[in-house]
């Protein structure tokens, strides 16, 4: 199996050897499109956002879609992906962001995690436009009794919210 970067073919073993299943691959340059980078918290709504503000051309990386893509289960029904799989889900989903060329209208990439130095880091390696999805807790925690994890995806939402909030910064 070959995985497709911008340049052409890479064989696993040297994808893996040069980080593509790292959470911060320094490597990835910058995309030739547009991209967003859409955070919030576990059911807040940020593929929703993404689905509905994607154009014909347009490309959306969403993690929970990329272990779909993997397993043949969505992100959500997972309840423990362990370090194989998040690292296996992390190669394709850097594999995508390398693969990135101009020929894509906007690129919609979805982040769930509370690190919010994670999403600056992101935002500035991407040269992201940055939209925040936040309905608020309880309203997420209500979209969660809905999911085949209810309790799972609670206790997701619980430590989303919980996680440091950046402070202001004074201008």
């Amino acid at each position: 199996d070959l995985i497709l970067v911008r340049g052409g073919p890479v064989p696993p073993w040297l994808a893996e050897a040069a980080g593509f299943g790292q959470r911060y691959p320094e490597w990835i340059p910058r995309p030739p499109c547009r991209v967003t980078l859409i955070v919030g918290p576990p059911c807040g709504g940020k593929t929703t956002y993404a689905r509905h503000a994607a154009q014909p051309g347009d490309f959306v990386i969403d993690l929970d879609e990329v272990v779909q893509g993997l397993t043949g289960r969505h992100g959500h029904d997972i309840p423990d992906w362990g370090q194989d799989l998040i690292a296996r889900a992390y190669y394709a989903r850097n594999a995508m962001l390398a693969a990135l060329t101009a020929d894509v209208g906007h690129c919609w990439f979805i982040l769930g995690t509370p690190d919010r130095a994670e999403g600056e880091w992101w935002r500035a390696k991407l040269g992201a436009a940055l939209v925040a999805v936040n309905p608020g807790r309880d309203v997420c925690l209500s979209r969660a009794g809905e999911r085949a994890l209810a309790a799972l995806q609670r206790s997701k939402i619980v430590a989303w919210f919980a996680a440091p909030q950046p402070k202001p910064v004074k201008r």
